[in-house]
C-alpha cells in the first residue's frame, strides 16, 4: 500500500461509487498498481544519476532537447 490507503484509480467521479462497491476489483488494481509502482521505483533506482542529471538540466533551463537526454542516458 502507499501510505494509508491502497493505490486505486477511482476513475471519473460517476463511476467511483460503483467501482468502490467490488472489493474483488479494487483489491487486484491494488495489486496491479503496487507492482507497477515496484517496478518503476527499481527503474528510477536503477537510473538515478541519469534522473538527476535530467532534473538539474529541467531546473537550470526550464526544458531539455531530446538529444541531451539521450546524451546523459548513454553516460
Amino acid at each position: 500500500m502507499a501510505g494509508d490507503s491502497p493505490l486505486l484509480y477511482l476513475g471519473a467521479a460517476a463511476d467511483t461509487s460503483r467501482l468502490m462497491s467490488f472489493e474483488s476489483v479494487r483489491k487486484d488494481v491494488n495489486t496491479e498498481l503496487q507492482k507497477a509502482m515496484a517496478r518503476s521505483t527499481r527503474i528510477l533506482r536503477r537510473h538515478r544519476r541519469a534522473v538527476d542529471l535530467i532534473a538539474e538540466a529541467l531546473l537550470r533551463d526550464g526544458r531539455i532537447e531530446g538529444s541531451e537526454v539521450e546524451r546523459i542516458v548513454g553516460t
